[in-house]
């Protein structure tokens, strides 16, 4: 274990993201990240080879972790990594694979903002840009910034998501897993330094109510979410795997009303040349790895549709990317892709 504490480290649990991993520790280290703590949750696409590769390059930092049946392990899996790694790192984050913490403004770097920060903030709410698929049906393999660009404005009720960043020395819990909870003492605020609220509860069970911000915050930095990245992914992914915290299902309708594509966000092509020769350099540390097997090609595009089965319904999905509107009808079982 590392003895030199670094000022920003992130913590994540992980399962089936094979495709995806490497461009998203690339993506951070490029905003300043030294560390990453990770959970594997009982991946099977190749996660867990390619963890333990980046494990034993220095790159990432695993920890075990014995899921329990039944439960929803996105809290726990946080609260077992902050009390693990707390002195390891100044300030920790807390997000997921499909997010992408992003710069908006002259600074690019996420540590050298948290360096500026005034001594009595003790963590910072990061509000969702949640995008969608950007018209396209197939995995492609290029960078996820890159390949999706259309998103939900900023004033969309979506938006008022928030993850945290905070100081290790003052987090005391986590609410949910959107939110922690800090020591009073210290101040918990947007990226714009105005303090950070929870939204009102609106008939939302107590659990949820921390997971929103009363505003929305798109000032130095925001969270790219990906939520669902294309129809393909979604399917053989996404909604496979289920979700980390609540129960609404992940079916069709998910997809449909996350498919925002209201405003547009183009990656300048100095990050995607800078973030490409990051990645080639962490690949270059695993010369074992072979890469390609981590690329879905297609074939199980169709794995989770089955033909043969009586209770089949049909259904049509209208992307929602501006000028590229598509209707792609599909025939799915009636469990709706749930597990």
């Amino acid at each position: 274990m590392s003895t030199q504490r670094h000022l920003l480290g992130i913590s994540a649990i992980v399962r089936n993201e094979a495709p995806y991993l490497l461009e998203w520790i690339a993506h951070h280290r490029l905003l300043g990240a030294g560390r990453f703590f990770l959970i594997d949750d009982r991946s099977d696409d190749g996660t867990s080879e390619l963890l333990a590769s980046l494990e034993r390059c220095g790159v990432v930092t695993l920890l075990p972790f014995l899921a329990v049946p039944g439960e929803k392990p996105q809290l726990r899996a946080y609260r077992e990594l902050l009390r693990a790694f707390r002195n390891e790192v100044e300030w920790m984050a807390y997000i997921d694979i499909d997010e992408y913490i992003w710069p908006m403004g002259r600074e690019p770097r996420i540590s050298d903002f948290l360096n500026s920060l005034p001594p009595q903030v003790g963590a910072i709410a990061l509000n969702w840009a949640t995008f969608g698929s950007s018209g396209q049906l197939r995995y492609e393999n290029l960078p996820t910034p890159e390949r999706f660009t259309w998103h939900a404005q900023l004033g969309n009720p979506v938006n008022h998501n928030i993850k945290t960043v905070s100081r290790t020395a003052c987090t005391v819990d986590f609410t949910c897993p959107h939110n922690a909870t800090i020591d009073p003492a210290w101040s918990h605020v947007h990226t714009d330094l105005t303090p950070k609220a929870p939204l009102g509860p609106n008939g939302r069970p107590d659990r949820l109510l921390h997971c929103l911000s009363e505003s929305v915050s798109w000032s130095a930095f925001r969270l790219n979410h990906y939520v669902i990245r294309s129809w393909e992914e979604y399917l053989n992914k996404k909604s496979r795997r289920g979700r980390a915290f609540t129960d609404y299902p992940l079916d069709s309708e998910f997809f449909s009303i996350h498919d925002f594509a209201e405003v547009q966000t183009t990656p300048p092509r100095e990050y995607l040349s800078e973030l490409k020769q990051e990645m080639r350099g962490l690949q270059a540390l695993m010369p074992e790895v072979d890469w390609a097997a981590f690329q879905p090609d297609g074939q199980n595009f169709l794995s989770i549709l089955p033909g043969n089965h009586t209770n089949s319904w049909r259904e049509t999905l209208t992307f929602g990317h501006p000028g590229a509107t598509q209707e792609v009808s599909l025939t799915t079982s009636g469990e709706k892709f749930l597990e």
